[in-house]
């Protein structure tokens, strides 16, 4: 199954753009705030959504 990471700073975008992922293609996404946060989190991602 696909890993999907999405950034975005806007806390509201971000969790719509996970919530349509995970309800319209039934995969998984995470969402994080800032660049930091997702590499602080050493996760491998299939696919980055990323605000920039």
């Amino acid at each position: 199954m696909l890993k999907i990471a999405v950034c975005d700073d806007e806390e509201w975008t971000g969790q719509s753009i996970r919530n349509v992922i995970d309800r319209e293609f039934h995969l998984n996404a995470d969402w994080y705030a800032d660049g930091a946060s997702l590499l602080a989190s050493q996760n491998a991602y299939d696919i980055y959504i990323l605000d920039i």
